[in-house]
């Protein structure tokens, strides 16, 4: 089979939601072994990306590691050398699997391969931060190191560390962050809202909750199943039955 070939072959099998580890793993042995010209990394990182999908994905992780060193280890594969979404494949990954400090060395890596950051890989660190609890150091990089890295700070760098605040019931800083993330002129999106009126539930301002969904309505965004459960349990807590079935009412009319 040619190389142009194996490449659309590998494209169909990772799009399918069939593909097997052990079929994924020949599919990248013979990528490896391609003769006459490297395959480009395209075809490489659609199989890590199916590699991290697969259901226990995590007792694989030493054999998707070694893959990946096997690209910047073999000369002839500079055509096939990692580019910034294979990192932020593996550093997805690593977060996944709750070993964010191997993401860490693989950002490391990135930045000592001297490629060019963009908003998805520095997203990928974010969670990886937040993930081990280093909220400080998620903040201190959004508001410091992403543009050194000429990376430009973005609505999801943001909710990122306002999710995180929020689960933890830090929503008071979680709001400051919200306003900074204004000031340089970015709109929340459904995730950012999402993440406030869950925080507001936690630490049981339902009011405030109420006024946030609202704000998030007259924006243009439009509350889920998740939102509305949210404040509804949060009203039945306070008692406020009736508003709850309000809620029920309005869920039902929008179709869900």
């Amino acid at each position: 089979m040619g190389l142009h070939r194996l490449e659309l072959l590998v494209q169909e099998r990772c799009r399918s939601g069939t593909l097997t580890f052990q079929e994924a793993l020949q599919l990248f042995h013979r990528l490896l072994a391609a003769k006459n010209r490297a395959p480009p990394i395209l075809p490489f990182n659609n199989l890590f990306t199916a590699f991290a999908r697969m259901k226990n994905s995590n007792n694989y992780y030493v054999t998707i590691f070694s893959l990946f060193d096997s690209l910047t280890e073999t000369p002839r594969f500079s055509r096939s050398l990692p580019n910034v979404f294979t990192y932020t494949i593996l550093m997805g990954y690593c977060t996944q699997i709750n070993q964010p400090a191997l993401g860490f060395i693989y950002f490391g890596r990135f930045i000592k391969a001297g490629l060019r950051a963009d908003a998805f890989i520095c997203s990928a660190l974010l969670k990886a931060l937040c993930s081990e609890n280093r909220i400080h150091d998620a903040v201190n990089f959004v508001l410091n190191k992403m543009r050194k890295l000429a990376c430009t700070p973005t609505v999801v760098s943001y909710s990122i560390i306002i999710d995180a605040l929020c689960k933890k019931g830090e929503v008071s800083k979680a709001f400051r962050l919200l306003d900074q993330m204004r000031l340089e002129g970015l709109v929340p999106d459904v995730f950012t809202y999402s993440s406030l009126i869950l925080g507001l539930h936690v630490t049981g301002e339902i009011k405030r909750a109420e006024e946030l969904m609202q704000q998030m309505v007259s924006t243009g965004h439009y509350p889920d199943v998740v939102n509305y459960g949210t404040l509804i349990n949060g009203l039945c807590k306070n008692g406020e039955i009736e508003k709850a079935e309000e809620l029920l009412h309005v869920m039902s009319s929008q179709g869900l």
